[in-house]
């Protein structure tokens, strides 16, 4: 982390808690295992483990989380710290400080970390463009209490400011981890090679807000990040919003429309970073593309299957599986949103493992392929 970001931190930590009244508070040190600090894998960082220690000051109020990261393929440790405090009771309003350094993706919505990390190991297969910086963010949290069926939701604004480089390689031989399978393929394999980005300075006014809703017949989650940026490595400014949502709508006879998608919209792209850049295709996403193969400041992707259970069969241990059609659409570009690919055909399933055909209707491409799948 450079001086003066790890300096701006501080001095907001500083001006938030008062930590006289803390220190006399009882404070507990547990080491959590939770699904955001399991081991990863792809290649970039090869293997990443984390150590993060928590601990809390009193009744939650103060939660602190410093960490360390070692990734075997780049030879590094990160360091990075998390402070959430509560400024009030019912935790409804509270601050949220980090500082990390680490290796970043815009590419997460594609797979979760444990399929995308099995995938990587095992075919090679990584679904994620990455870059490496230095970045700290101050938050200002709002839970929201909602009538109805509203599980959680959530508002916040902030500031970020980061320091970014490029990561991996990008021409010739590439120099990837270890993989099972399709370990000498650029294509869509381990050694794929990583884009470059615009290494420099970033600062920038962040806000948004997370919801979950879960009610008859639909439930539904939904991720917003608002983006303005002020300074940039090309000089001028940019203003970014990443959406990302997924639904689920029951039907009759316990069959279910799932449907989940992904949007980024960006102004004044003559000066949007390729950090800030976004990538769709390839397995996970548009199946008859090649893996990340579009990419730009503008990306839409919609992915919809209508699940028909086979309750007259069952699989030992699995459960019944389940039949599905599948259509799912979607482009990037830069400075708009590029012409659409389609994929339609059908999916088989049996608890987390499925087994997809889709064909471009335009281009004929077809693709078979076997994989994982945790939701909609």
């Amino acid at each position: 982390m450079t001086r003066s970001l790890l300096t701006r931190v501080l001095t907001a930590l500083a001006a938030v808690f008062v930590i006289a009244p803390a220190a006399r508070a009882q404070v507990s040190v547990e080491f959590p295992l939770t699904l955001d600090n399991l081991p990863t894998y792809n290649r970039v960082n090869g293997l990443s483990v984390p150590v993060t220690p928590t601990l809390t000051v009193g009744d939650d109020r103060v939660v602190v989380s410093p960490a360390i990261t070692y990734r075997s393929h780049l030879g590094k440790i990160d360091p990075s710290l998390s402070i959430v405090g509560q400024f009030t009771a019912d935790s409804s309003i509270g601050v949220t400080l980090t500082g990390s350094r680490g290796t970043f993706t815009n590419d997460s919505w594609i797979r979760a970390n444990i399929v995308n990390s099995l995938t990587s190991l095992g075919l090679g297969s990584d679904s994620r463009n990455y870059f490496r910086g230095d970045r700290g963010e101050a938050r200002l949290t709002s839970s929201l209490h909602l009538p109805g069926n509203v599980e959680a939701a959530t508002v916040f604004v902030g500031a970020r400011a980061e320091r970014d480089w490029s990561t991996g390689w990008r021409t010739g031989a590439g120099n990837g981890p270890f993989s099972f399978l399709n370990r000498s393929d650029t294509a869509n394999g381990i050694e794929r090679p990583n884009p470059e980005i615009d290494a420099g300075h970033i600062t920038s006014v962040i806000g948004g807000g997370h919801l979950e809703y879960a009610g008859l017949p639909a439930s539904l989650m939904a991720n917003v990040l608002i983006e303005a940026a002020g300074k940039t490595p090309l000089g001028g400014n940019f203003q970014q919003v990443t959406l990302d949502e997924g639904a689920s709508v029951r039907t009759v006879a316990g069959q279910h429309l799932d449907v989940r998608g992904h949007i980024v919209a960006t102004a004044t792209s003559s000066f949007t970073p390729r950090q800030r850049y976004a990538y769709v295709g390839g397995s996970g996403s548009l199946a008859t593309v090649d893996l990340l193969n579009m990419g730009g400041d503008h990306l839409y992707f919609l992915d919809a299957l209508y699940v028909v259970p086979i309750n007259n069969f069952e699989v030992p241990i699995l459960g019944s599986p389940y039949i599905a059609p599948h259509f799912s659409m979607g482009a990037a570009a830069v400075g708009g949103f590029g012409r659409p690919v389609q994929n339609i055909g059908v999916r088989l399933g049996v608890s987390i493992f499925t087994l997809d055909y889709v064909v471009n209707p335009r281009t004929h491409k077809s693709d078979f392929g076997a994989g994982i799948s945790l939701g909609p």
